[in-house]
C-alpha cells in the first residue's frame, strides 16, 4: 500500500477538482448545494424556521452573517463531479435537501457551504428528523434512560440478504463536495466587517466549532467547522485579527482543541485568550442568547 500512496492523494486531488466550478471571478469553488431560499423569505410554520426560533436565533442576523437559507431542492447526483448522496434508512439520504445552509465567505469568495440537517423532539419524547423529499417528520431515535444518549429505534436500520446494512449515521452537518474545511473559517468575512464597525485596539474573532455556535455570538465568531484548528486555518487568523478568543465546548475534546490552538498559533503575534463555557452547558451554542452574547462581549 505504501508504494500506492502518491497515486491515492493524486487522485483525491483530481477528484476535488472535479467537484468545483468557476465563479463570476474565475476562482474555483465547490457546486452550490442546490436551488435555496433565504431563511427570511420562508413562511412563520416552516419546519427550517421553527426549528431556530425554537432555539432562539435569529433569522436576519443568520442571513448577515452566512448568507442563510434552505435547500429545497438537492443538485443532480453526478458521479463526474463527485456529486451522490448516501443511502440511509426511511428512504433519507446524505443530502442538503431539507436542511439549513451556512455560507463560507472568504475575501469575497464564496469558498464552500455546510447544510445542518434538521429534528425535533416530539411529546412523547422521540426525535424526528425532517424528511427531505416528503418534507415530513419522521420518528428516528429515542432516548436511552441508562445512558441518556439518543439511539436508533428498532426496526429502522436493517441488513439485505447480501449482508449490505442500511444504517442511520446521517451527517450533522453535509459539506460541499470539493472543499477543503481545513482551509476555511466559516464566519469569516462578517467577522472582518464586524470589527471594523468594533473599531477595537486589537481586531478580535471568537473562534468557536460550529456554524450555530458561531450564530450565537453572531458577526465576530467564526467557525473552524470541526474540533482541529489547522495551519492554514490560524493562518487566515493572522491576516485580519490581532486577538482571538477561543470559546471551548465543556468535554475532552473541547480540552484536547485548547491544546491544539495554542500549539499552532504559538509565534504568530496573536494574543489568544481562552473563555470556558459556563458550567451547565455543553457548548456556547446552548446558552440562552443575552447570556451568550453577554458572556463573549465580556473579552473583548
Amino acid at each position: 500500500g505504501i508504494k500506492n500512496a502518491g497515486s491515492h492523494v493524486t487522485n483525491s486531488a483530481i477528484a476535488r477538482t472535479e467537484c468545483l466550478v468557476e465563479d463570476e471571478n474565475g476562482n474555483l469553488i465547490p457546486q452550490i448545494p442546490g436551488e435555496v431560499l433565504p431563511l427570511t423569505s420562508l413562511p412563520d410554520l416552516h419546519p427550517a424556521v421553527e426549528y431556530l426560533k425554537n432555539r432562539n436565533y435569529n433569522l436576519q442576523s443568520l442571513v448577515t452573517q452566512f448568507d442563510c437559507s434552505f435547500c429545497y431542492k438537492e443538485q443532480p447526483e453526478n458521479p463526474k463531479t463527485g456529486i451522490y448522496y448516501k443511502k440511509l434508512p426511511l428512504n433519507f439520504r446524505d443530502t442538503p435537501q431539507g436542511r439549513i445552509v451556512f455560507n463560507a465567505y472568504i475575501g469575497g469568495v464564496k469558498v464552500g457551504w455546510q447544510a445542518r440537517i434538521i429534528d425535533r423532539v416530539n411529546d412523547e419524547g422521540i426525535k424526528e428528523y425532517l424528511q427531505p423529499y416528503s418534507n415530513s417528520w419522521i420518528p428516528v431515535e429515542s432516548k436511552d434512560p441508562s445512558t441518556g444518549k439518543w439511539t436508533v429505534m428498532p426496526g429502522i436500520e436493517t441488513t439485505s440478504e447480501t449482508g449490505f446494512s442500511l444504517l442511520w449515521k446521517p451527517s450533522k452537518y453535509k459539506t460541499a463536495f470539493g472543499m477543503s474545511r481545513n482551509e476555511s473559517l466559516m464566519g469569516y468575512d462578517s467577522a472582518v466587517k464586524q470589527n471594523e464597525l468594533w473599531q477595537l485596539k486589537k481586531s478580535t474573532a471568537f473562534l468557536v466549532e460550529g456554524p450555530l455556535d458561531a450564530a450565537r455570538i453572531g458577526p465576530g465568531a467564526v467557525a473552524m467547522l470541526g474540533k482541529y484548528l489547522s495551519e492554514s486555518q490560524a493562518s487566515l487568523l493572522t491576516r485580519k485579527f490581532k486577538k482571538v478568543v477561543m470559546v471551548m465546548d465543556n468535554d475532552a475534546a473541547g480540552n484536547q482543541a485548547r491544546v491544539r490552538v495554542k500549539e499552532v498559533m504559538t509565534g504568530r503575534n496573536v494574543e489568544v485568550i481562552f473563555a470556558d463555557v459556563p458550567y451547565g452547558f455543553k457548548d456556547i451554542g446552548e446558552m440562552d442568547p443575552l447570556d451568550a452574547l453577554t458572556f463573549a462581549y465580556s473579552y473583548l
